[in-house]
């Protein structure tokens, strides 16, 4: 089974260390339709026996991109990350495997969390057989760079639950 995988987490960090478009919905608002704050955008795919989900939520400074994919008979995996976007910045990613999956999968999933989590971040990892907890904490950021991220993460958070459902369909696709 080829596995379709991606790092919103990636999203987050480009968030603060690059400059965000004016234009997007900073969605700051408090109201909840879910536990992970408001929804404020969603994207599905449902094909050939396997389906995908994502969403994207906001409840005050804490951003969350909810990711399902599921492949029929041979199990699922959820991803939910998330980003507290303040000072300090705690980055966090978890992941649930479900089924019958490959162990090739959970062990892919574990070591790309942990070149971005531990590697890269300075975080930590846990990987065990039905889940993944990833975690790191970025210290003094600048308003600015806060303020800026903010106006544009709702936005880029829904390309990136585009680009996670485009890369699911074309992954099922090949595989037929």
């Amino acid at each position: 089974m080829k596995q379709t995988r991606f790092f919103s987490i990636l999203a987050f960090c480009a968030l603060v260390f690059t400059a965000c478009d004016s234009g997007s919905s900073s969605g700051t608002d408090d109201a909840e339709d879910s536990e992970y704050g408001k929804q404020r955008y969603e994207k599905h795919y449902e094909g050939d026996g396997a389906s995908a989900d994502c969403y994207v939520y906001v409840k005050g400074n804490l951003y969350s991109v909810l990711m399902r994919q599921d492949f029929g008979f041979m199990g699922k995996v959820t991803v939910l990350s998330q980003v507290t976007i303040q000072s300090p910045m705690v980055m966090r990613d978890e992941v649930g495997f479900f089924g019958t999956l490959d162990a090739d999968v959970r062990t892919d999933y574990c070591d790309q969390e942990t070149e971005l989590y531990q590697d890269r971040l300075g975080g930590t990892v846990t990987c065990t057989k039905d889940r993944i907890i990833a975690e790191a904490v970025i210290e003094d950021v600048e308003q600015d760079d806060l303020n800026e991220s903010r106006r544009g993460a709702v936005s880029r958070l829904s390309d990136s639950c585009d680009d996670f459902i485009h890369g699911f369909r074309m992954s099922m696709m090949s595989e037929e």
